[in-house]
């Protein structure tokens, strides 16, 4: 099993991305990031995950705690 985090996922690229990861048996998600949506569960900012995602945004300041327990680390963040 790979594990995963998701810098940016509620971007429309991340959320795209989380989409991705979330179809894949091999994949786990550990952790999701979002500097605008900090604590809010992925399902309340994206509706069509309700059934099946229910990831608290974190911010990213926590992200060290999480750090260690990753294999991939994935950066969806604006360009410019």
């Amino acid at each position: 099993m790979i594990k995963a985090g998701v810098v940016g996922a509620t971007g429309y690229g991340g959320q795209q991305l989380v989409w991705l990861l979330r179809n894949r048996a091999d994949v786990e998600i550990t952790f999701i990031s979002s500097h605008s949506n900090v604590g809010t569960d992925f399902a309340d900012i994206y509706g069509n995950y309700k059934n099946f995602m229910h990831e608290r945004s974190i911010g990213v300041d926590e992200i060290p705690n999480f750090i260690e327990n990753i294999d991939v680390l994935f950066l969806a963040l604006p360009h410019g």
